[in-house]
């Protein structure tokens, strides 16, 4: 996921087939790419991220946190309420130019 100064969201990936997973050693990987502008943050995530958080709520946090907050904030959404625990992997990179 891209995010510029703009605040538009533009999902790298979405030309990725879902099927078969990634880690299944039989998926075709597709090449992404996209125009980084002045200022930029760029997120690559699990799928445990986004299911569990929501795009508007990534987008959000992306746009309204310090870079070096934005993985606590993430985190924090995708637990589960009454015992804190993840439903699914959690992990995200953060890489930004400012």
């Amino acid at each position: 996921m891209h995010l510029n100064s703009k605040k538009h969201l533009e999902n790298l990936t979405g030309r990725q087939s879902k099927n078969p997973p990634i880690g299944s050693g039989v998926a075709e990987p597709v090449a992404f790419n996209g125009t980084l502008d002045a200022r930029w943050l760029v997120l690559a995530m699990t799928d445990g991220v986004w299911k569990y958080t929501g795009w508007e709520v990534i987008l959000r946090i992306a746009a309204e946190k310090r870079r070096e907050d934005v993985i606590g904030c993430l985190l924090n959404r995708a637990r589960l309420a009454r015992s804190g625990k993840l439903q699914d992997d959690f992990t995200i990179l953060v890489i930004s130019n400012g």
